[in-house]
C-alpha cells in the first residue's frame, strides 16, 4: 500500500533512512450517539466541539450505515468486516468466536501492541471481544448510572502509556449517552432544565405516556429527555477530546489517526418508541463515522455523501498500517473518499437482544433503501434525499418501481449469510439484572 505523506517520519541511521513508521491507531465507538444530535450533522445545540473539529480536519462520512441497531452485533461487524448473520452475535446469549479474525489480531500480528477499555458487558471479554488485546481493561463496565467517560479516558491514557513507543492500537468504548441519562451540571449551553436522572424504567413510563398524544404534545414531553441527553454528549465529547490531547502529546511527531464511530443511534419517539434495537430505521442505523489525525491533506476537510458501512472500519485500519491484502472484508474508506475505488453496497441487519436472530434486513444504495422484513415477507422503500425521517414509503409505487425491483433483485440474490460457528453465553441473574436495567430483555 502506497503510504500517504503524513505517515512519513525519515530518519537518518547510520546514513540509511528507516523504513516509514505505520500510524498509531485509535478507534473511539460512543454507544447510543446519534447522528443528527453532533454539530457537525447539523444539531441546533453546541453539544460536541471536540467532534466538530475532529471533523473539520478530517473526513467525515455523512450516509454511514452501522450493521445492526444495537452494540454486540453492531460493533462485532466494526472489528471483523462480517455481517451479524455472518459473525453470529445477533443475541444477548452469543459470543463472537474465537475462529473469527479481528482487525486487532491482524495488527498483533503485524507488529501492533493493542489495548482497549470498554464499558458495556455486551463488548466485554466474557463475549470474546478481547481477542489481539494484549491490555483489555472493563473496569469502566459500572452500569448505567454511573457516569464514566473521565475513567475511559484516564484508563485508556495509562494503556497507552504501557503499551510503550508503538506503533500502536487503542479501542476504546464510552458508554455516557446510553440510557439512563444522567444530567451533566457542569455542562455549559445546552439548558440547565433537564431532570437529574431519567432511568431506563421511567423513560418507559413516558414512551407510553407520549406514544397516546398528540405530535406536539410528544415534542414537548421529548424536551427533557434531549437536553439530558444532549448533556450526557457534550460530557462524553469533552473526555474524548482529552484523549485525543492526551495521545497527540505524548506522540509527539508520531503520526496517528483516530476513528470516531457509534455503535448505533437511539430511537425518541419515532416509531412510537424509545430506545434501540429491533428496527433499521435511520434514527438508530445512521450513525456518525469521522476519520481523523494524520490522514492525507487532499482529504482533511471532506464530506463523503455515499453510504458506506461501518463493518469496513477494520479493513481501512489494516490499510493504514500497511497490512498486505485483504485480511478482514471491507472497504478501504479513505480510498473510496480519493475516488480509487467504487461504492459498495450497502448493508444492515436488524435483531434484538431477547430475541432470536435476524428479523429484518435494508439495502442502501445511492439515496434509496429498502427494507426487508424478513418474518413478514413485506417491503418498505424510502428515497431519504426527499424523506430522510421515512415517513412516506413508496414500495409498491409504480414511480420507483424499477428502484424497488433492482432492489429486491439483490437482497434476493445475495440471502443472509449464516455463521460458521455459534457460541453460546449462559446469562447469570447478576448480569440479566444488569441487561434489564439498560433496557434489554425485559
Amino acid at each position: 500500500m502506497r503510504i500517504a505523506e503524513p505517515f512519513l517520519l525519515s530518519v537518518v541511521l547510520v546514513g540509511c533512512a528507516a523504513p516509514p513508521r505505520p500510524p498509531d491507531l485509535v478507534l473511539v465507538s460512543v454507544d447510543t450517539l446519534r447522528a443528527d444530535r453532533l454539530e457537525t450533522y447539523g444539531a441546533p445545540r453546541p453539544t460536541s466541539p471536540r467532534i466538530l473539529e475532529l471533523s473539520a480536519g478530517g473526513l467525515t462520512f455523512d450516509r454511514a450505515v452501522a450493521q445492526a441497531p444495537w452494540t454486540a452485533p453492531s460493533m462485532a461487524s466494526v472489528h471483523t468486516g462480517l455481517y451479524p448473520s455472518e459473525h453470529g452475535v445477533d443475541r444477548a446469549d452469543r459470543v463472537l468466536a474465537p475462529e473469527r479474525k479481528t482487525v486487532a489480531e491482524v495488527l498483533r500480528d503485524a507488529g501492533y501492541q493493542c489495548a482497549a477499555v470498554i464499558t458495556h458487558a455486551f463488548v466485554g471479554a466474557a463475549r470474546g471481544f478481547d481477542q489481539g488485546f494484549e491490555i483489555f481493561d472493563d473496569s469502566q463496565d459500572l452500569g448505567a448510572v454511573v457516569v464514566t467517560s473521565q475513567g475511559v479516558t484516564d484508563a485508556a491514557l495509562a494503556a497507552w502509556g504501557q503499551l510503550g513507543r508503538g506503533p500502536r492500537f487503542l479501542w476504546t468504548h464510552y458508554f455516557d449517552p446510553h440510557a439512563a441519562f444522567v444530567t451533566q451540571p457542569s455542562v455549559e449551553g445546552l439548558g440547565d432544565h433537564a431532570p437529574d436522572t431519567l432511568t431506563v424504567e421511567e423513560l418507559q413510563v413516558l414512551e407510553r405516556k407520549l406514544a397516546a398524544r398528540d405530535s406536539s404534545d410528544t415534542r414537548m414531553g421529548l424536551e427533557p429527555v434531549l437536553r439530558a441527553y444532549d448533556q450526557e454528549i457534550a460530557y462524553t465529547d469533552r473526555w474524548i477530546g482529552r484523549l485525543m490531547d492526551g495521545i497527540r502529546a505524548a506522540n509527539g511527531a508520531r503520526p496517528v489517526v483516530f476513528v470516531l464511530v457509534a455503535d448505533h443511534g437511539e430511537l425518541f419517539m419515532e416509531r412510537g418508541r424509545i430506545g434501540h434495537g429491533r428496527e433499521v430505521y435511520q434514527a438508530l442505523v445512521g450513525v456518525p463515522l469521522i476519520v481523523g489525525g494524520d490522514i492525507p491533506a487532499g482529504l482533511q476537510g471532506m464530506r463523503v455523501d455515499t453510504p458506506v458501512e461501518t463493518a469496513s472500519i477494520g479493513a481501512t485500519l489494516l490499510r493504514l498500517a500497511g497490512v498486505a491484502g485483504a485480511p478482514l472484508p471491507g472497504t478501504d474508506l479513505l480510498a473510496l473518499a480519493a475516488g480509487e475505488t467504487a461504492p459498495p453496497v450497502v448493508l444492515t441487519e436488524g435483531s434484538y437482544a431477547g430475541g432470536d436472530g435476524l428479523t429484518k434486513r435494508a439495502i442502501f444504495r445511492g439515496q434509496w433503501k429498502l427494507i426487508h422484513r424478513v418474518r413478514r415477507r413485506t417491503f418498505e422503500l424510502y428515497d431519504l434525499d426527499a424523506d430522510p425521517e421515512e415517513l412516506n414509503d413508496l414500495a409498491g409505487d409504480s414511480k420507483a418501481a424499477e428502484v424497488e425491483g433492482a432492489l429486491r433483485n439483490w437482497l434476493a440474490a445475495h440471502p443472509p449469510g449464516a455463521a460458521r460457528e455459534i457460541v453460546e453465553h449462559a446469562i447469570g441473574d447478576e448480569e440479566r439484572a444488569r441487561l434489564n436495567s439498560l433496557g434489554y430483555l425485559n
